[in-house]
């Protein structure tokens, strides 16, 4: 029963329904999932049939918190705040799965959908690797299989490839690879993985050059 989950772990399994693997979702849209998987845990006390925004959004801010494995990052529009290590261009109001959120699903997800009463998502494999292959296409990542020890990718490589300016912020370019990076957890491409964290150590250092 939906009773027996902490309210952060289903937030964070309403997210993943809701796509919020690759793309921010509003926490209204995550407060209607979550009311509809278990309404007992987030409607209104007084009136059952609405959901309860309130208690969404508590949940998901403390599946951001780190002591529950920091499964998402973003804000809500109201008082959630926002953390310095967050993109600030997800918008006044957005919630999306961090790299340990996707890895925390796929070891749980069977679980919490037995619990919840629900049917496991249905990934399309080849959707997730079409949007993959801008990475695993890109020469960059031919190179880095090719020679991992000495892989040295210069920034404007990187940009190229992550489709962003070499000045970008560095918030953008975490965005950008944290992205990437739920995909190649999807695909349980250890891998793309590996490159991914590569070219994050590169963009730190050459940006700490300029």
């Amino acid at each position: 029963m939906a009773g027996d989950l902490a309210n952060w772990k289903i937030a964070t399994y309403a997210l993943h329904l809701l796509g919020g693997a690759t793309q921010p979702i509003h926490t209204e849209d995550v407060a209607l999932k979550c009311f509809r998987i278990a309404p007992d845990v987030f409607s209104w006390v007084k009136y059952a049939e609405y959901p309860d925004k309130d208690i969404v959004r508590s949940a998901l801010m403390d599946a951001r918190k780190a002591k529950n494995g920091a499964l998402v990052m973003g804000r809500s529009g109201r008082g959630g705040g926002r953390r310095s290590c967050e993109p600030v261009h997800m918008g006044a109001d957005g919630w999306q799965l961090t790299h340990a959120g996707i890895k925390w699903l796929t070891e749980n997800e069977q679980v919490l959908a037995e619990t919840l009463g629900q049917r496991p998502v249905k990934r399309d494999r080849q959707a997730t690797l079409k949007r993959l292959s801008r990475i695993t296409d890109h020469p960059l990542f031919a190179q880095f299989c090719d020679q991992p020890q000495g892989f040295a990718p210069s920034l404007g490589e990187m940009a190229d490839m992550m489709r962003c300016r070499v000045d970008a912020d560095l918030q953008i370019w975490h965005k950008r690879i944290e992205t990437f990076r739920n995909l190649a957890q999807l695909a349980q491409d250890t891998k793309v993985l590996d490159f991914l964290h590569c070219c994050e150590t590169a963009i730190r250092t050459e940006r700490e050059k300029f």
